[in-house]
């Protein structure tokens, strides 16, 4: 016999389907402010200030009966785009990508008023799209490149780095944001300014200690609002789950995750917060059954997760990772159709 899907994930699905895939400018705005006012600054410390504004800035969004949280974009199948990166296939398409074939996007007349006005200007010959454009043709490589067929470098010049697996095994579920924050803390207090090669381990661990203060303070903002939604609920189980994720928001991820639950959450917080470092695809979760495995026997064995509950959260999650959006240029979209973020995670295998 099939075995059915609970009340709440039937709905998270159909959530899901139904909307319509959507470009959020938060980011955009957040990360032009910060360039545009301190001009001159490292550019390690720049995009770790600008990560910090759009982790203030990004709206948040809990959809009813969710039980793990955060979309930086403020909803369903929302992204951001990444100026920085790449503006101009976003102008080019601005009044269209409602409309075209391959993987739309809505977007707001405020929006795209916000793009015409405040981002696309002061981007103008910044971008890095622009940049490698124009080495590329100086090295006399970009008929090869971008013309012929030979090689298709756009996907790197108008996107994020992505295609990596972070330490989520080694890092996130042992020590948390927190200890590597104070791990940085730690270092810069080793180091002497009177060195010229501290001077740059100094940016970088006032970089690192910036994400992390960054982190941190957005899975606080989501605590308070899971508290504030749940003072304003009148369901008493519903109140019940939002009380609980404001707690476990406050917590993780902070530190490390003391049961299954806060591992879930304290993974998606940081797997979505990714997607708000720049537009980006292919960030992994590596092999989840060996580090989440720990966590859930122990629950298991204690009585205080039963397998049921175990497996609503992990749908819970997985619709959360589907959530996730790339946004890309429509001849992009041809070669990489239907809206994915290419989350990968490996399931067994021997552990080293």
């Amino acid at each position: 016999m099939e075995k059915q899907l609970t009340d709440r994930i039937d709905a998270l699905k159909a959530q899901y389907f139904s909307a319509k895939p959507f470009i959020s400018v938060s980011r955009a705005q957040a990360v032009t402010e910060v360039y545009k006012n301190n001009p001159g600054l490292d550019l390690i410390m720049l995009r770790a200030l600008a990560f910090r504004r759009a982790c203030e800035r990004a709206p948040l969004w809990i959809a009813e009966n969710e039980l793990i949280i955060s979309h930086p974009a403020g909803g369903p199948r929302g992204g951001e785009v990444s100026p920085e990166l790449s503006w101009r296939w976003v102008a080019e398409e601005l009044d269209t990508v409602k409309e075209r074939k391959q993987d739309p996007y809505q977007i707001s007349d405020s929006a795209k008023r916000i793009l015409r006005e405040e981002i696309f200007p002061f981007w103008r010959g910044r971008s890095l799209d622009e940049i490698a454009e124009t080495q590329l043709r100086h090295a006399g490589l970009w008929e090869w490149c971008n013309e012929y067929g030979v090689c298709d470098v756009t996907i790197k010049t108008q996107n994020g780095g992505g295609d990596t697996c972070p330490g989520y095994d080694t890092l996130l579920l042992t020590e948390g944001m927190g200890g590597l924050r104070d791990r940085a803390i730690h270092a810069i207090e080793q180091l002497s300014l009177t060195c010229a090669e501290d001077m740059e381990r100094h940016q970088f661990y006032l970089a690192t200690k910036e994400t992390c203060d960054a982190v941190i303070h957005y899975a606080h903002r989501y605590s308070d609002y899971a508290a504030q939604l749940a003072d304003e609920q009148t369901d008493p189980q519903r109140r019940v789950e939002l009380n609980r994720l404001a707690d476990i928001c406050r917590r993780v991820p902070e530190h490390a995750p003391r049961n299954f639950y806060e591992a879930l959450q304290s993974l998606w917080i940081v797997q979505s917060l990714f997607c708000l470092e720049e537009n980006q695809t292919g960030i992994s979760l590596g092999r989840v059954d060996q580090y989440l495995w720990p966590l859930l026997e122990r629950d298991l064995a204690e009585g205080t997760l039963t397998h049921a509950h175990a497996e609503e959260l992990l749908c819970c999650w997985m619709i959360k990772m589907a959530e996730s959006l790339w946004i890309c240029s429509e001849s992009t979209a041809k070669y990489f159709a239907g809206y994915q973020p290419f989350i990968n995670m490996v399931v067994g295998g021997q552990k080293t």
